[in-house]
């Protein structure tokens, strides 16, 4: 629905396009002859089509026997472009999103913000928990952005802007699910209670902060009186 409603709104003089489909194979996907045999129905499309290369997408699993094969025979399947399906580089994307702030403190502020439970830590950092991920990332974002949002704003929103439009990324996407009430309800307590955690939190390279305090560096939270005195 929402498809064809921004079809109707965006212009488009682009040359209608026709979706066709292959005869099935019914046969297990992870079998190398039948990845063999998509190999060989796309190259043949291709000369069909008269043209000089093709593209092809997979999922992960099925891309690790293609691009093998692939190798194993360059010259005959050199005019093919493997694709690995859009999920699949996303979770790579989020897990090096994870392996950037495994060890900056944020996961630890996540879980006292009760957004992420101390068992999913490994699967948030991993990629793994793709939805945790999808969100998570996008409140600690906007967290961070709000806290610095009075450092160059100006630049650097025309530097993004300017980055995201030469990179074909600034096409309007499809954000309706996200402005239900409840959807925004639930945002803005997020936003709050991550908000409180990092307000808690102490700068351990400041200047100003007391060397009477304890401060862990990797969290910025202030030992246990206890604990200072002892240590």
């Amino acid at each position: 629905m929402c498809v064809g409603f921004y079809a109707q709104m965006t212009p488009n003089d682009d040359q209608q396009q026709r979706v066709s489909y292959l005869m099935p194979i019914n046969q297990p996907l992870t079998n190398k002859s039948v990845v063999l045999e998509t190999i060989l129905r796309a190259l043949k499309i291709a000369d069909e089509c008269d043209e000089n290369y093709v593209q092809v997408t997979y999922d992960l699993g099925i891309g690790m026997i293609a691009l093998p094969l692939q190798n194993t025979e360059l010259n005959q399947f050199k005019r093919l472009f493997v694709h690995i399906g859009d999920f699949h580089v996303q979770m790579a994307y989020m897990k090096a999103l994870g392996s950037f702030i495994s060890d900056c403190g944020l996961a630890t502020i996540l879980v006292e913000s009760y957004l992420l439970g101390s068992g999913s830590i490994n699967g948030f950092l991993s990629g793994k928990n793709f939805n945790k991920c999808k969100r998570l990332h996008i409140l600690m974002s906007l967290r961070l952005e709000i806290a610095m949002l009075s450092i160059n704003h100006g630049l650097r929103c025309a530097l993004i802007s300017a980055v995201m439009e030469q990179s074909g990324l600034s096409n309007v996407q499809e954000v309706t699910n996200d402005l239900l009430p409840q959807r925004l309800k639930k945002s803005k307590t997020h936003i709050s209670q991550l908000t409180t955690v990092v307000f808690n939190r102490i700068n351990p390279f400041s200047l100003a902060t007391t060397k009477k305090v304890l401060v862990n560096i990797s969290s910025g939270q202030a030992g246990l009186e206890e604990v200072t005195d002892f240590l």
